[in-house]
């Protein structure tokens, strides 16, 4: 799996949270070639959304992924600003980041840390999470890192071949609502036996900007006996 990242200078800071940025695009590109991966035809052929927007220090960053890479690269070269509710932002520069994955196993263990909160709960196991005691949470939420990764290995088209390992690394195990849509979401991190694409996406609310990750040191993974416990 091949990801792009788009981290776009603006020449005043971005006042509105990444849906809203994503809400223009589909609306000032009615009947492009990215609207058709944002919320159209080729966006529905897939269960992971191949282009998504997020906010990293109230900078706009646009990910893309793999068939949408190309289409991507046409818009960016093309977007000079854009508008929102009577206010004009100009994109003074982009910067382009590239990173892929083969979902392989590996015998170190990566640190990812969320630059983006994680919705690792949505509606429904929510409810059930509030009634579970600490340890049983910190397994829970080590089961959903699993099967998040899992959900992008079949979407991707990446056949599970060994047991995925994930370590919650989070600030706590109590999770904050999001007032809108009614999930929980988490800040911190984890730690995975997978190589994972930097500003890859993951859980719910991946269309308003969460679950961003970023890996803390690519070139250097920690041995599990370097890594140390979780602090609840």
């Amino acid at each position: 799996m091949e990801l792009s990242a788009y981290l776009l200078t603006l020449d005043k800071p971005f006042t509105y949270d990444a849906y809203t940025l994503r809400n223009e695009v589909l609306t000032s590109s009615l009947n492009t070639e990215i609207c058709s991966f944002i919320d159209g035809e080729n966006r529905w052929k897939v269960q992971y959304p191949r282009i998504h927007f997020t906010l990293l220090d109230e900078k706009p960053m646009i990910v893309s992924m793999n068939e949408a890479i190309e289409t991507t690269d046409s818009f960016v070269n093309q977007w000079d600003a854009f508008q929102i509710k009577g206010q004009t932002w100009h994109i003074q520069s982009v910067e382009i980041f590239h990173d892929y994955t083969r979902f392989e196993k590996t015998n170190a263990q990566y640190i990812y840390r969320f630059l983006t909160p994680w919705i690792g709960l949505n509606r429904q196991n929510f409810v059930h999470y509030k009634y579970l005691y600490a340890w049983e949470r910190t397994a829970f939420l080590n089961k959903m890192l699993s099967q998040n990764i899992l959900f992008l290995m079949n979407d991707f088209g990446y056949q599970l071949t060994f047991k995925i390992s994930c370590k919650i690394r989070l600030h706590g195990l109590t999770p904050t609502q999001h007032p809108e849509i009614s999930m929980g979401y988490f800040t911190g991190g984890f730690q995975s036996n997978i190589y994972l694409p930097d500003y890859l996406a993951m859980g719910c609310g991946i269309s308003r900007g969460f679950g961003t990750i970023f890996c803390c040191d690519k070139s250097h993974p920690s041995k599990q006996s370097d890594i140390p416990s979780l602090e609840e």
